[in-house]
């Protein structure tokens, strides 16, 4: 067991090998002089990968495919950065709790506050092909959707949420939500207002969520630290073979199906090949 202190924090982590025999990868976050705490996890599509690290003055950390030295991307005046998303042309999207959704465009050092109002601790977040944004806002139970180039929000219509914490959009439009404490996830169809409750199996306190190319839908159940992924089409969910988990949140696909965890109480990200 190797002891390790970081920014006023006692931290224990085991002193396993960065591989794991279940086909889990450590991630590099390494080089940084806080407590990497991390909360929200995106990957790009060159597989560069980004977390949000919460504390009350938190940073967006970003380690580019292939390395093993972290970025602090530009955002200022962050207060507990939650919910992660990267846009196809490489625009960072952060919601934090002081209550809005902060953009940084690739290789610019200015951030810009999208026209969200009336957000209530933001969780989740998500960006379709559009360019649209969604936020699980989950002090208002709610999930709202920023159009691009729109100044005026939208309620999308899903019904009975209770704590939402994590959303996700696939590539038809159709919109998913992590109902945390209803321990359900709900499909929104595209374009309807038409809700599905997904046949998550016994599912427990879900959080993060993340949907691949196939349809596949990945959530994370941080009290009984697991993930869990549902094809699309089935009817019985499957526990993903991460190992040591500890109060896990938001998780991520790529193209690949590798599948990234905010593996929140080991103060670690870690990723599962296919």
């Amino acid at each position: 067991m190797a002891i390790v202190a970081a920014a006023g924090y006692l931290v224990l982590r085991p002193s396993w090998s960065p591989t794991q025999a279940s086909g889990q990868t450590v991630l590099p976050f390494t080089g940084i002089d806080f407590r990497l705490s991390p909360s929200g996890v995106a990957v790009d599509s060159a597989g560069n990968v980004y977390v949000t690290s919460e504390g009350m003055y938190g940073r967006v950390v970003k380690l580019a495919t292939g390395s093993t030295g972290t970025t602090v991307l530009p955002f200022n005046g962050l207060y507990q950065p939650q919910g992660l998303a990267v846009d196809g042309a490489g625009t960072v999207y952060v919601t934090d709790f002081n209550n809005r959704v902060v953009t940084l465009a690739a290789g610019s050092n200015n951030q810009t506050v999208l026209p969200f109002d009336g957000l209530n601790y933001p969780e989740g977040l998500a960006v379709d092909t559009q360019g649209a944004v969604y936020v699980a806002d989950r002090g208002n139970n709610r999930v709202v959707k920023l159009a691009a180039g729109s100044k005026t929000q939208t309620v999308l219509p899903f019904t009975g949420l209770n704590d939402p914490d994590g959303v996700a959009v696939d590539n038809s439009g159709n919109v998913y939500v992590t109902d945390t404490d209803n321990n359900r996830v709900v499909k929104l169809e595209a374009e309807s207002n038409n809700q599905v409750v997904l046949p998550f199996t016994d599912i427990t306190a879900p959080w993060g969520i993340a949907v691949d190319e196939a349809g596949t839908v990945y959530v994370t159940e941080h009290n009984t630290n697991q993930v869990v992924k549902l094809l699309a089409g089935s009817t019985t969910s499957t526990v993903l073979p991460f190992t040591g988990l500890n109060t896990p949140l938001a998780v991520a696909v790529d193209s690949d199906r590798t599948v990234y965890v905010a593996d929140r109480g080991n103060d670690r990200v870690v990723k599962l090949t296919s």
